[in-house]
């Protein structure tokens, strides 16, 4: 998939997350040079868009996976974002699980279940000082997931 094609593609997501989480459209940067995958500082989101392809279309046959993979990655950044304006405070990891949880929330409300690719890139993850291992994480999208569908309570 172009380069152009997958920036389209991720502010699209922006756009339609953003009015579904009730939050104000952030602006979006593309850089490589800048940013090593998807990231934020509550004002803007940054990608690396050979990190988006590589990670998020490559793996994928058909623009509905890459897609449903964008929606995840857009998600969870702006899971950082709500974090950060609800004033959470918190380890790394809770803001990791809370993003992962947004991710998830926000699929299960357009109906989507995370693709095998995302899983699977998810899975390989090791803990670090900065990020749970990626079954945690996954679990975590998961229940977010339930929660959009009704089949789970929020936790408080």
């Amino acid at each position: 998939m172009s380069r152009n094609r997958m920036e389209s593609m991720i502010e699209r997501a922006i756009r339609l997350l953003s009015r579904l989480l009730e939050i104000e459209r952030l602006p979006a940067e593309f850089c490589d040079e800048c940013f090593s995958n998807a990231s934020t500082d509550g004002e803007s989101l940054g990608f690396s868009m050979q990190w988006v392809i590589e990670q998020l279309a490559s793996p994928c046959g058909s623009d509905w996976c890459s897609w449903t993979n964008v929606v995840a990655v857009v998600g969870h950044e702006l899971g950082h974002v709500l974090y950060m304006q609800y004033g959470h405070r918190g380890s790394r990891w809770d803001r990791e699980f809370y993003a992962d949880y947004i991710a998830g929330w926000c699929l299960g409300r357009l109906g989507i279940w995370p693709t095998a690719e995302y899983i699977a890139f998810l899975s390989w993850q090791r803990a670090s000082e900065t990020h749970p291992a990626g079954p945690d994480r996954i679990a975590e999208m998961r229940y977010g997931h339930d929660v959009a569908r009704g089949r789970a309570r929020r936790y408080a």
